[in-house]
């Protein structure tokens, strides 16, 4: 994925990257017992459990739906117009993108 969807060099991610334990640690502390949101879900929860496993961590946060936060009739506008948006797929972005969608469709 860093390759192919992220465009990351594998030689940046040895260089500047962080070991997979110390990730998932982070991750748990901030978010434990908490929800975090994903336009993604199943890819998201997949992968993080992937990530998760790889370490034999189990993931102490939800990942949830959006689309579970937003009236049915508004789903269709919110992927009409995030469609539309440039991607770059790098976290800061996406929620931007997110964030901007949903403001897109909101009453």
């Amino acid at each position: 994925a860093e390759r192919h969807v992220h465009h990351i060099p594998q030689a940046l991610l040895v260089a500047d990257g962080i070991r997979i334990e110390v990730a998932t640690n982070r991750l748990n502390t901030a978010l434990k017992k908490q929800s975090v949101y994903s336009d993604a879900v199943e890819y998201d929860r997949r992968w993080l459990r992937k990530l998760f496993a790889s370490v034999g961590t189990e993931m102490d946060f939800q990942v949830k739906s959006i689309f579970g936060l937003m009236h049915p009739a508004k789903v269709e506008a919110y992927h009409r117009y995030h469609s539309s948006r440039a991607k770059v797929h790098r976290a800061a972005d996406d929620v931007s993108a997110i964030v901007a969608s949903l403001n897109y469709i909101a009453p």
